[in-house]
């Protein structure tokens, strides 16, 4: 379990980036792809930015349990497909062979939208000054 709270760390640290980099329009949103937009979306409808410091706080380890919970229910049900699917035939080597895979599934996600959250931010204008 711990490769699931290391996840939901980082994906919440992604999430609240977003939302806190297009409050201060450090961020571009108009090209987007529809996954960054659905996380960005839900993410400002949810808990917008807060400049209280302890709001911030609560919003963030709400939302990194909330993430906790869903990807520990995710693995889950996978693995609980994948035995039904099998039966007795489900061993300990599939097992973890499902693991890693919705691991680095989930990982490979996480890595996109940290990349594309990069390639949106808006580069300073110099103004000459």
């Amino acid at each position: 379990m711990f490769q699931i709270t290391r996840l939901a760390a980082s994906m919440t640290k992604v999430a609240r980036s977003t939302v806190k980099q297009a409050a201060k329009n450090k961020i571009d949103t108009t090209y987007v792809s529809d996954t960054f937009k659905a996380v960005f979306e839900t993410q400002k409808k949810n808990a917008p930015y807060s400049k209280n410091i302890f709001k911030r706080a609560y919003v963030w380890t709400k939302e990194f349990f909330n993430n906790y919970k869903t990807m520990k229910k995710c693995l889950k049900d996978k693995l609980a497909a994948y035995k039904k699917e099998l039966g007795e035939n489900f061993t300990k080597q599939q097992k973890k062979n499902v693991k890693d895979s919705f691991f680095a599934d989930l990982q490979s996600r996480i890595n996109k939208l940290k990349t594309e959250l990069e390639a949106l931010k808006v580069k300073p204008q110099n103004t000459g000054k």
